[in-house]
């Protein structure tokens, strides 16, 4: 079958002194495995939590990788960040 690329769309990226939140939505055509790739330097902060998050992956000076399992339609998901 042809496959659809869920939709991903940043809703909020908050940073202060203490850490960051970053919040997202993805919308799928069905239930399946995927990863989300933020293309930033994320090396100041430690993950903190995600709803829903199965796996994370910071490379600083490059990017975070979150791995999830999305439902079929819109998912929100707040992911949080202390800094070092």
């Amino acid at each position: 079958g042809e496959f659809i690329m869920p939709r991903v769309r940043l809703t909020s990226h908050e940073r202060s002194p203490y850490g960051m939140t970053l919040k997202f939505e993805i919308e799928s055509p069905k239930a399946m495995p995927m990863g989300v790739t933020f293309w930033e330097d994320f090396g100041p902060y430690l993950y903190n939590s995600g709803e829903d998050i199965l796996d994370h992956k910071i490379i600083s000076g490059e990017l975070l990788f979150l791995r999830m399992n999305v439902a079929q339609g819109k998912q929100e998901y707040t992911v949080r960040f202390n800094r070092k």
